[in-house]
């Protein structure tokens, strides 16, 4: 049993699924960019460096996406992902549910498994 849930990750209108059992090598895939240290950082993250880590997260999941184009997709008015819902987006499916969970009891009662879903 995984301490991770299913993840369904979205990018161009077509949702990409990782079941929770891969979710551990899609945190590592993203570690490998960039780190929770790095995310949670008051300096400030690296555009190109987050685009990076969210193009290999889709790629893990199946997406043929490059760096290049999550990067633009984070500017102009039509933007699929802003830079601050990608950092949301990489924290939500990097941290296990249940301290997600853990830290909104005392605001709602926890919710039951679903899968979580990240859009761009």
């Amino acid at each position: 049993m995984s301490i991770f849930e299913e993840v369904g990750l979205k990018w161009d209108g077509v949702e990409y699924v990782v079941p929770a059992d891969k979710v551990m090598g899609l945190v590592e895939t993203i570690e490998d960019i960039i780190t929770l240290e790095e995310l949670h950082s008051s300096a400030g993250v690296k555009r190109m460096k987050l685009a990076r880590a969210f193009a290999a997260a889709l790629s893990y999941a199946g997406a043929k996406v490059s760096a290049d184009e999550v990067y633009t997709g984070m500017f102009g008015s039509k933007a699929g992902i802003s830079t601050g819902s990608a950092i949301t987006a990489i924290l939500s499916l990097m941290i296990p549910p249940e301290h997600i969970r853990e830290s909104s009891v005392g605001k709602t009662k926890a919710k039951a498994k679903t899968k979580r879903r990240i859009a761009s």
